[in-house]
């Protein structure tokens, strides 16, 4: 610096440096030289201090749009008559029309001082502090000093930038339950800040005058139950400072329970509920006067509202229940199609579910075929995104427990891994397989006869387990067919199952009686409704002679034949010829064909009714695949019915009717049968049978 022009007389004259100014505070040491030089190491004389009362520059403070905001200057000699004007960020601190309109308020003429020793300088440093300050914008700004307050122009200390952060109103997002989803944030940004969600009451809607939810922003705190996988420090692409961001995008968030959230903002990284005070809904005031919500509960006018800072979580809220019973379980049966529902956010007909055997995990495994569901119809409260899925008319093929999964994805378009949400279970309950008869043997006609049944969940009484048996008129049986019925009937003198196991995997009936010997189907109900015995459970010989027989050329003292026909005859059955009722005691005027004379009572064209199988010939390279069946009566060509095989596969192998070759007396090989499966198991023989297909062979006496 070059001084003033001196008294060149003067005796000591004195050097005067004017108009020097300093650009911010703090003390400085006056070094002197001789002469002009541009050597520093000439400045050797010190020459005393000079203290600038004024702030340190450089400076970068951040606020948030419409927030107080504090701002703290350091320096030295600050004093409360210091002051600060606040800029728009492309103006230069002192000039005459320096302004920003932004400034709401700076909270008051006169700041707050407080002083303290540097303790690395030894020097004392001064804080001012500007409280309360609002700037309704966001961006840069210029934070200009004065010692006192002054014209714009006199605000020429350009202290530093003060970045007001803000974020944009954020779309609405529609996001999947227990699926990764990011939310995207833009406007002026930092990666510390943060966001919060607060999940909003399930039947909760805007209510007039204020249209706000009952959670707030900056008051309520974000439930980490909810999430997965919560939002944290976002990622700032293409962004030069991560820390000046016009777009953060909060990436891995999984939410666990569906529903609606609000979207609440803070600038910074601490998980404080009281600084996350930005809506990302935006303002609502347009919204609030527009045509759509001339009525405010209207659909229109609640979508309207909800277009911005509202994430919402498709989903199941409920398990699967009965309708109109949200905490029933849900059951049905084999014979009946029945129905549940499912409720929450957003469902549709193109979710999905996936029935699995219980046990199974979501996720691991697709629909079984043993329950087949019917496309589900919606019906929703489009003003809290509510939906209840109704599957009316499901049906199942098998009994026993099932664990139900959901998928947001059609059955068309998901995979088994889709399938990851576990929305309860069912029970199918019913008969596991055919009929027996706990005397071990066929009924006789018009003799009171018992049927037992096994299953799952069986159960007695007015509710439980009902059978109908219909006499089998054509090769191919339905349950739904017209036929013959034994007692007791479908009906009011119908009656259900008599005896129920404690585990409901049995139950028995007794008081049934054939009036005519045949073949009969027996078909299953829960209810014993008309319409319901839809479930066949196997089929039951009556055994027995037809009604009827004349005999008309029978001569006194010449013997003669009787015929007797009917279904199951066999060469144990006996007759008896009397002028009396049939069951009554005998009068000497009876003729009584009785085992004296075995010799006539043996029918001469009578066969056994059935041969057990006592072993099985599996296939060889040098052996075809056979029974063993001691003593059958079967020739090359016979149709034979065989039945009772339990164990593995083999039921399904060798259940029904076949055509034979005959191996020898004691063997038989059913055509058509491939045995050389490996998963077919170990067969177990003890009720395998091998008879007739017809069981109606005459007896002839």
């Amino acid at each position: 610096l070059a001084p003033a022009e001196t008294d060149a007389e003067a005796r000591y004259p004195a050097l005067t440096y004017e108009n020097l100014n300093f650009t911010q505070g703090g003390r400085f040491r006056v070094c002197w030289a001789a002469e002009p030089t541009t050597n520093h190491s000439l400045y050797d004389t010190d020459a005393g201090e000079i203290v600038a009362q004024g702030p340190e520059i450089g400076r970068v403070f951040f606020g948030t749009k419409n927030q107080p905001t504090t701002l703290s200057l350091q320096g030295t000699a600050l004093t409360d008559s210091s002051r600060i004007l606040i800029i728009n960020g492309d103006q230069a601190c002192g000039s005459a029309d320096a302004e920003s309109p932004d400034v709401l308020r700076t909270g008051g003429a006169a700041p707050s001082v407080d002083s303290r020793v540097d303790p690395n300088t030894r020097r004392l440093i001064t804080f001012v502090t500007f409280p309360g300050i609002v700037v309704d914008g966001q961006g840069e700004y210029r934070v200009c000093w004065s010692a006192t307050e002054a014209e714009p122009s006199a605000f020429i200390v350009d202290v530093g930038t003060l970045n007001i952060m803000a974020p944009n109103p954020v779309p609405s997002i529609t996001a999947v339950v227990d699926q990764v989803f990011t939310v995207e944030v833009t406007g002026t940004l930092s990666k510390n800040n943060r966001i919060m969600f607060l999940r909003i009451p399930d039947d909760e809607t805007r209510e007039a005058p204020e249209f706000q939810y009952s959670v707030s922003c900056g008051v309520d705190s974000q439930d980490a139950t909810y999430f997965t996988s919560a939002p944290g420090e976002p990622a700032t692409p293409d962004a030069a400072n991560p820390f000046a961001a016009d777009l953060l995008q909060y990436e891995d968030i999984v939410i666990n329970t569906p529903g609606r959230y609000k979207l609440c903002w803070s600038a910074y990284a601490a998980p404080i509920a009281s600084f996350f005070t930005v809506d990302l809904g935006g303002e609502l005031t347009e919204d609030i006067q527009s045509a759509a919500c001339a009525d405010p509960q209207s659909v229109e006018c609640q979508t309207a509202l909800n277009d911005f800072g509202i994430v919402t979580v498709l989903g199941p809220l409920t398990d699967i229940h009965p309708p109109n019973d949200v905490s029933g379980v849900v059951s049905g049966d084999v014979a009946s199609p029945f129905n549940f529902d499912l409720m929450g956010v957003l469902l549709s007909a193109e979710n999905s579910l996936a029935v699995l055997p219980s046990g199974t995990e979501c996720g691991t495994a697709n629909h079984s075929a043993d329950v087949a569901l019917v496309t589900a119809v919606p019906d929703c409260n489009e003003v809290i995104s509510q939906c209840i899925l109704e599957f009316a008319g499901v049906v199942a093929s098998a009994v026993g427990e099932y664990d139900v999964c959901w998928s947001s994805l059609s059955e068309t378009v998901a995979t088994a891994a889709d399938y990851t949400r576990p929305v309860g279970s069912l029970s199918v309950f019913g008969p596991l397989g055919d009929v027996t008869f706990p005397s071990g043997s066929a009924p006789v006609v018009t003799q009171a006869f018992g049927l037992e049944l096994e299953g799952f969940g069986l159960r007695g009484g007015e509710t439980g387990s009902f059978i109908r048996v219909i006499e089998i008129t054509g090769e191919d049986f339905l349950c739904a067919q017209e036929g013959e019925v034994l007692a007791p009937v479908n009906g009011p003198d119908a009656a259900p199952a008599n005896q129920v196991s404690a585990d409901g995997s049995s139950v028995s009936f007794t008081g049934l009686t054939g009036s005519i010997p045949g073949r009969y189907g027996v078909c299953w109900s829960a209810s014993g409704a008309e319409s319901t015995f839809n479930w066949p459970v196997g089929s039951i010989d009556v055994i027995g002679p037809y009604t009827g027989i004349e005999i008309s050329n029978a001569v006194a003292t010449l013997p003669f034949d009787v015929v007797v026909d009917g279904w199951g005859l066999s060469s144990a059955n006996r007759i008896i010829i009397t002028p009396d009722e049939c069951g009554e005691a005998v009068s000497a005027a009876s003729t009584i064909v009785a085992e004296t004379v075995v010799s006539r009572l043996v029918p001469e064209q009578a066969a056994p009714v059935q041969w057990a199988i006592t072993e099985v010939i599996l296939p060889t390279s040098e052996t075809d695949f056979a029974l063993v069946v001691p003593g059958h009566a079967f020739a090359t060509g016979d149709v034979v019915r065989v039945s009772g095989f339990a164990g593995g596969e083999w039921p399904a192998l060798l259940t029904g009717e076949f055509t034979v070759t005959v191996v020898d007396a004691d063997t038989l090989s059913p055509d058509g049968v491939d045995a050389t499966s490996e998963t077919l198991g170990t067969p177990d023989l003890t009720a395998a049978v091998v008879g007739w297909p017809t069981l109606g062979h005459p007896l002839v006496f």
